[in-house]
């Protein structure tokens, strides 16, 4: 039994493979799932406390490119206890990475990759703390950490997404390229650096009809302003905790007339959309949803409800991924399919990086987080 074992076994890329699993079950609402869960459970807790126990006691971090890196390691402990809301571990952790990394200072990106390296040890310290400090003291601080762990290494996203990073060909370059997007979370392209972009058919311009089908909750558990319904059209937004029925029948008014008056324009012009769907507007509204179904139009998942952002999980990885994981839920169950891409509603992701691997480990194939940015992602299952 790995229990009855020496506290060193699979320490720590053993370990850091394991918690991945529990990170991804414990969340999730199926009943095969919660019975793995249920059976993880105890190995997973194993893991945690030699976590615990081992961090105080490393002296300096392994900066290798292979398997037993250290930010590696705490990459995937630090998503487990965040997910599973565990306190110790995850002061363990940010302490242990701070004590390993916050000191350093521009990492020599040109000694990578060397003839065994499978991960880039530069990106992956400075994704680990630009994800912590991210978390702790705002974006930008850890974004311009981030920056400076790296050498020449101008920042552009939340989590160093470099410019100019050329890796030379070899027999690592396949994993290494996995770091730098894991990394990164998605490649640097100038316009400069690109070729020309080619519609079928010799066409100019390609253009996108979309509907925002949303759903806002009439009235919601806080004294802060709120509109439920759109954009405020009114001077004086209301308190959460008071119904807005001028806003409200604003939305109400183009679900029960308006959208239909769409539909049926695109039809007599032969002009297929595509929609945003909100979890409730799935589960409220359905016909909408099923009339753009049947007219095959490709419908994007959009948020569990539109009043709420995923920027307010800024700072609580499991809510964030619990929306994201009951949206996709819902969307599979209404539209027949899984999602193929996803929008954050206003636009406005937890993490960018975090919330594009909840997606990403799920149903979606792409997804737009922050215009004008669009990111495409492999589906994992």
């Amino acid at each position: 039994m790995f229990g009855d074992a020496s506290a060193s076994r699979e320490r720590t890329y053993g370990w850091a493979w394991l918690l991945p699993f529990a990170t991804e079950l414990e969340p999730w609402d199926d009943s095969l799932a919660r019975q793995w869960a249920t059976t993880l459970r105890p190995l997973a807790r194993l893991i945690r406390d030699r976590y615990i126990e081992f961090l105080p006691r490393q002296e300096y971090p392994i900066r290798v490119g292979v398997h037993p890196n250290t930010a590696f390691g705490l990459s995937f402990a630090y998503d487990y206890a965040s997910i599973t809301s565990d306190t110790e571990l995850l002061e363990s952790v940010v302490a242990g990475a701070r004590r390993y990394y916050i000191d350093d200072r521009n990492c020599p990106l040109a000694w990578e990759p060397s003839g065994k390296d499978f991960l880039s040890p530069c990106f992956e310290k400075a994704a680990l703390m630009a994800c912590i400090l991210a978390a702790r003291q705002g974006p930008g601080v850890g974004q311009r950490h981030a920056a400076a762990m790296i050498e020449n290494g101008p920042c552009c996203d939340l989590l160093c997404s470099l410019q100019g990073i050329h890796i030379q060909v070899s027999d690592a370059q396949t994993g290494i390229q996995w770091q730098k997007d894991r990394s990164m979370k998605y490649v640097f392209s100038a316009i400069t650096q690109r070729g020309p972009l080619k519609w079928p058919n010799g066409a100019k311009v390609a253009l996108i009809v979309s509907l925002n089908l949303e759903h806002w909750d009439m009235v919601k558990d806080t004294d802060q302003p709120y509109y439920a319904g759109g954009p405020a059209i009114l001077p004086d937004t209301l308190p959460g905790n008071v119904a807005d029925f001028p806003h409200y029948t604003w939305r109400e008014y183009g679900q029960r007339v308006g959208v239909w008056r769409l539909f049926e324009t695109f039809d007599q012009a032969g002009v297929p959309a595509s929609c945003t769907i909100n979890a409730k507007t799935a589960l409220e509204r359905r016909p909408i949803v099923d009339a753009a179904n049947d007219r095959g139009w490709e419908i994007v998942a959009h948020n569990y409800e539109q009043g709420e952002l995923l920027s307010d999980y800024a700072n609580n990885a499991g809510k964030e991924r619990d929306v994201i994981l009951r949206t996709l839920k819902v969307y599979k169950d209404v539209v027949g399919r899984p999602a193929k891409g996803w929008l954050s509603s206003s636009v406005n992701p937890a993490l960018k990086a975090r919330t594009l691997g909840v997606i990403r480990n799920r149903w979606s194939e792409s997804c737009c987080l922050t215009k004008p940015l669009s990111h495409k992602v492999s589906r994992i299952r």
